[in-house]
């Protein structure tokens, strides 16, 4: 029968905080891939515009805002939720604004042949 000694609750202790870093690791590197995306996905909504030139250029920043808040916070300078708040601002009025006037079927030369 196996019986915890004090040693166990160290080893548990460290597994616990191993635990914790690995899960803000993977959350920072899962945060870096789409903040590269989405930067072409703003190029291409200013060049075809799809929506106003402020609001493209804003999803710009805040994604690169965002890639810079993940890379930082690998390198062990958290900035907290800073990096994130330009780009989830721009999500959501990216969101309402496509709610409220939608796509055109047309849009200049980036239009898929009939």
């Amino acid at each position: 029968m196996w019986t915890p000694l004090a040693d166990d609750a160290t080893a548990f202790s460290a597994l616990k905080g191993m635990a914790k870093q690995a899960d803000n690791y993977c959350l920072q590197i899962g945060m870096i891939s789409p903040a590269i995306a989405s930067v072409p996905f703003c190029r291409v909504l200013h060049r075809a515009r799809l929506v106003p030139p402020f609001m493209a250029v804003w999803g710009l920043l805040g994604y690169c805002a965002l890639l810079i808040g993940a890379v930082l916070d690998i390198l062990g300078y958290s900035l907290g939720l800073t990096t994130t708040i330009p780009g989830g601002l721009f999500e959501v009025s990216l969101g309402i604004l496509l709610i409220v006037k939608g796509i055109p079927e047309k849009q200049g030369s980036l239009a898929l042949p009939a």
